[in-house]
């Protein structure tokens, strides 16, 4: 009796076939999932470091003389390189919705950004001392990031 074990060449080709169909959905799947982890995370920062400058301006009555490194933030947010956070003392952001910045008293008011490189470049999330929020290439990033 002739007993071989093994595969056939279909079976081998029906799997393939099944994988890289899981493939094709699994992988786009994972990379919106990352860009939308990234954007959350880059509001996050922002968020977390105007709560920072509300506490700076609580014990010094003044935004004056604040800066990111005091306040224990770094330039780049959540240890990824694709948004750097920056602080403008003195400036908020002009009611319109180009997110351009505006001349305020010195020192009672920030803008903070969140800009993007890389996949994100072109990409910009700001928020102000009054609280208004914008952004530039993500149209919907302060409600979701679902559409990254």
């Amino acid at each position: 009796m002739n007993d071989q074990r093994g595969f056939t060449l279909i079976e081998i080709m029906i799997v393939v076939v099944i994988i890289s169909i899981l493939a094709a959905i699994a992988i786009p799947s994972y990379q919106r999932y990352v860009r939308r982890t990234i954007c959350e995370d880059a509001k996050a920062s922002l968020v977390a470091a105007a709560s920072a400058l509300e506490r700076y301006r609580a014990q010094k009555n003044s935004y004056k003389n604040a800066n990111l490194a005091d306040l224990g933030y770094e330039k780049t947010i959540a240890k990824r390189d694709e948004f750097s956070l920056s602080l403008n003392i003195g400036k908020k952001l002009a009611i319109s919705s180009s997110c351009t910045e505006e001349s305020a008293t010195a020192g009672s008011s920030y803008v903070l950004s969140a800009k993007g490189s890389g996949k994100f470049s072109g990409k910009e999330l700001f928020l102000d001392s009054q609280g208004t929020r914008c952004s530039i290439g993500l149209t919907t990033a302060w409600t979701s990031c679902d559409g990254i």
